[in-house]
């Protein structure tokens, strides 16, 4: 895959049967995404950080939670990884999820895009309403970069 960069995220069960996500990326030799920032509308990561980093070709893990049974709110967050574009430029991706504690009036949803450095700073309510009416399949482009969801 010379010249080409792309984040896929999965959804699915670890090691402990706990729902998580993984995101996947496959870009240019010696890229390497690295965290950047989180929000967290609802709910908390998990004992183990968000992976520091992520190298070319590799993928990475973490488990989000809900906060406790009381808030009936479940799990609901935004990651912002940062790498570089075709033109070795600084873009942000960004992976968000709600896992609603009621799944009858709500799904579970996830959320991708890749845009430039920054873009995703001050956008948390926009990303929030993004992620409230998010489709089943989501491929979005940015100066050379992909995610998939």
């Amino acid at each position: 895959m010379a010249g080409s960069n792309e984040a896929v995220v999965y959804r699915g069960l670890n090691n402990a049967r706990s729902e998580c996500d993984w995101l996947l990326s496959r870009s240019n030799p010696f890229n390497r995404e690295g965290y950047k920032n989180t929000n967290n509308w609802h709910g908390h990561i998990g004992k183990a950080p968000y992976p520091a980093e992520i190298l070319n070709g590799q993928w990475g893990g973490f488990l989000h939670i809900h906060t406790s049974l009381l808030a009936m709110a479940g799990s609901n967050e935004a990651v912002v990884y940062r790498g570089l574009n075709n033109a070795r430029s600084e873009c942000d991706w960004l992976l968000s999820r709600s896992n609603p504690f009621n799944r009858e009036g709500y799904k579970n949803t996830a959320y991708t895009e890749v845009r430039k450095a920054g873009h995703f700073d001050t956008s948390w309510d926009e990303i929030s309403k993004d992620l409230d009416k998010v489709q089943e399949n989501i491929k979005h482009t940015s100066n050379g970069r992909v995610s998939i969801m």
